[in-house]
C-alpha cells in the first residue's frame, strides 16, 4: 500500500496537483475518526476531511477543525475481544464476498433510478 500511494504522490505532483492523504495527518487519532468497520470515516471523520481538503485547495469555509479526544486504552483483553467481533462482524463477510465474487451492493436497489436534473 505505502509503494501505491508513493505512485499516486509521484502522479500528483507531475500534474500539479493537490492530495490530501489522511494516514499523514498528525493532528488527528486516526482511530477516533473511523466508523466502527474500520474501513470508513465516522460523521466526525468526514468533517475533518472535508476541513482539510477545502484547507488545502484554498477554499473560505465555515468548518471547524474537528477535535477527536484520544482512544481510551483498554486492557489487552478487551482488545482481543474487540478484535474479534470486528473479525467476525467485518472482515470475514468482506473476504467471504472477495471469495465469491459478490458485493455488499448486489441487492440494494438505487434511491433514484431515473435520470433527473439537479439544482
Amino acid at each position: 500500500m505505502a509503494i501505491f500511494n508513493e505512485w499516486v504522490r509521484e502522479i500528483a505532483d507531475r500534474h500539479d496537483a493537490t492530495i490530501v492523504d489522511m494516514w499523514r495527518m498528525r493532528d488527528i487519532e486516526i482511530a477516533g475518526v473511523m466508523d466502527t468497520d474500520r474501513m470508513h470515516l465516522n460523521s466526525d471523520g468526514h468533517t475533518h476531511m472535508a476541513h482539510a481538503v477545502l484547507e488545502a485547495i484554498g477554499v473560505e469555509h465555515s468548518l471547524e477543525p474537528v477535535t477527536v479526544p484520544p482512544l481510551p486504552l483498554l486492557p489487552r483483553r478487551e482488545q482481543w475481544a474487540a478484535n474479534a467481533r470486528w473479525t467476525r462482524q467485518f472482515l470475514v463477510p468482506w473476504v467471504h464476498r472477495r471469495v465469491t465474487g459478490r458485493s455488499s451492493g448486489d441487492t440494494v436497489s438505487p434511491k433514484r433510478p431515473g435520470l433527473s436534473s439537479v439544482r
